[in-house]
């Protein structure tokens, strides 16, 4: 299998990177969603990277002639190869690792003089139709990629993740669950519908502040926040962790007439507030997060955490 070797090997060239930004109509996620393989300008043939099924194939303005496999060792993912000439793989068929399923082309959106020429754009995606479906999650092909080399194109499946400690996990459901880089984010429930993880695994909380989201490792490593302040995680095993504390003994007087909170520092920061959304007056909340600049975060008597005052009407805490 030299020629699968030099293939997906360090000998040939990568002219552009998974997960380089981009503005491009194409780019719809803002970045580049696969790992681009050329031969120096010259049309050759393409081996499959992993063994599999054909699960589909087609062609498409944007990615041109395209092969969708479901490899053996993670049929859970998508290896999907673009921009070839008429593959040769056939829908519903099996390959093996190093098969040659189609060759170099710059069918589709992709341009060629002066930038790549003919190349292989390759994308690993969470259980896609096939094609450039941005709707499904996608990962980084290079470490599946070090690590098929490494196993004659059988690279097992990522191991799961480690529990974190207290052993507190949660379950995907088979559907898939939204996931979110900020905490504000997940707890005002604002996702993003092309963020989703892959459905059935059971990753670590790494954080559980109590107020629905927590925060989970993910098996490629990113630690990403699920569930909402409205439909909170429902994690199992070992117990929440509370929420960090600010200087001992800090707290916020909610004035008798109420008090606007935000969900969102910068809105905080700004005095951006919702008439809707009012404390109410009379309690006395404890501060979790002071940065000192005007608003505090503070925890409510229903485990949510807000921020109050602003950057010009600081909130009045004490200490005792």
């Amino acid at each position: 299998m030299s020629y699968w070797t030099d293939f997906w090997g360090a000998s040939w060239r990568r002219t552009n990177p998974y997960g380089t930004p981009g503005s491009r109509a194409v780019y719809t996620k803002g970045y580049h969603r696969g790992e681009d393989i050329a031969n120096n300008g010259q049309v050759a043939d393409i081996p499959a990277l992993r063994s599999g099924e054909v699960i589909d194939s087609g062609r498409s303005s944007v990615i041109g002639f395209w092969v969708c496999i479901k490899p053996d060792a993670d049929p859970s993912r998508r290896d999907i190869y673009c921009h070839m000439f008429e593959p040769s793989a056939k829908r519903s068929g099996r390959v093996n690792a190093g098969d040659i399923i189609g060759r170099l082309a710059t069918w589709g959106e992709s341009p060629g003089t002066g930038w790549t020429g003919p190349h292989l754009h390759f994308v690993v995606s969470d259980l896609s139709d096939g094609g450039h479906n941005t709707s499904r999650a996608d990962f980084d092909p290079r470490p599946i990629i070090t690590a098929a080399l490494a196993n004659g194109g059988n690279a097992p499946a990522p191991a799961p993740a480690p529990a974190a400690s207290g052993g507190q996990v949660f379950d995907v459901p088979g559907e898939g669950q939204y996931f979110y880089w900020q905490y504000d984010n997940a707890l005002a429930g604002n996702y993003d519908p092309s963020q989703l993880l892959r459905g059935g695994q059971t990753l670590a909380v790494v954080e559980n502040p109590g107020t629905g989201p927590v925060k989970v490792r993910c098996a490629d490593g990113d630690l990403v926040w699920v569930g909402t302040r409205r439909s909170p995680a429902a994690v199992r095993g070992g117990t929440p962790a509370p929420a960090p504390a600010a200087p001992a003994g800090e707290w916020f007087d909610v004035p008798g007439e109420g008090q606007y909170f935000y969900w969102q520092y910068d809105n905080a920061l700004a005095g951006n507030y919702d008439p809707s959304q009012l404390l109410r007056g009379g309690q006395t909340l404890r501060v979790v997060e002071n940065p000192g600049t005007g608003p505090v975060k503070v925890l409510c008597a229903d485990g949510d955490q807000v921020w109050v005052g602003t950057r010009r009407n600081p909130a009045a805490t004490r200490r005792g």
